[in-house]
């Protein structure tokens, strides 16, 4: 086990050297969940969460946009949405993502599922702060998901990368989070399967207050 664990952990340390996010003050890194290259073209295939063996349409909502002088941001026709109740489409909705990831640098993505699809869904990913190996400073995302099946049951998920048991997390909980999400009004009042852009939206909005109060509530513990 041990020998896994050393061959595991020199893999990672090979990728950080090889990253060319790696830089000199306090030798910080933004890594994602798979530690792959980026090329030009992203591949747009997310890691299987063990909850379901559908292949999902994901929509990444990251778009051109502009900041206005008072912050919001808009798109190409000077629309701002600041909530989530004011997204009526598709179109405002990618809008309204942009906006979340504005207003907190620690949302690196917000991606949904496409209506065609037999599950529902609702991701965004959250960056934390960690330690590899207790000393290296990183940045860690967690994947939270909100996930709606053709029956209108709701489930929610919260994982990290695979190699997170390398590195010392300083404020992230599954289970808090997962609770949070379970326990969110916004979540629980979801009765239909086919998800709105406005309540696509609205998830979104609730995963990124649940995931950011559990973060705060355990620095404030420690």
């Amino acid at each position: 086990m041990k020998n896994k664990q050393l061959i595991l952990g020199l893999a990672v340390v090979f990728s950080l050297l090889s990253s060319s996010s790696l830089y000199a003050q306090g030798l910080k890194v933004n890594l994602d969940s798979s530690l792959s290259t980026k090329t030009e073209v992203e591949s747009k295939n997310e890691s299987d969460l063990n909850h379901s063996a559908d292949t999902k349409t994901e929509t990444d909502l990251k778009i051109d946009s502009s900041t206005s002088e008072n912050g919001s941001v808009t798109n190409a026709l000077g629309v701002s949405l600041n909530s989530g109740a004011e997204v009526e489409k598709d179109e405002e909705l990618k809008v309204f993502s942009s906006s979340l990831m504005e207003k907190d640098s620690n949302v690196s993505s917000v991606k949904v599922s496409d209506n065609t699809e037999s599950k529902q869904h609702v991701e965004v990913k959250y960056k934390y702060k960690a330690k590899l190996f207790g000393f290296i400073p990183v940045y860690v995302n967690s994947t939270n998901i909100v996930e709606v099946d053709k029956n209108s049951e709701v489930k929610v998920y919260s994982k990290l990368p695979w190699w997170n048991f390398l590195a010392k997390k300083e404020n992230y909980n599954r289970a808090d989070i997962e609770g949070r999400l379970r326990n969110n009004l916004t979540i629980k009042s979801i009765t239909e399967a086919d998800l709105s852009a406005e309540t696509k939206a609205e998830i979104a909005e609730a995963i990124v207050y649940e995931v950011e109060a559990s973060s705060k509530a355990i620095i404030n513990t420690n």
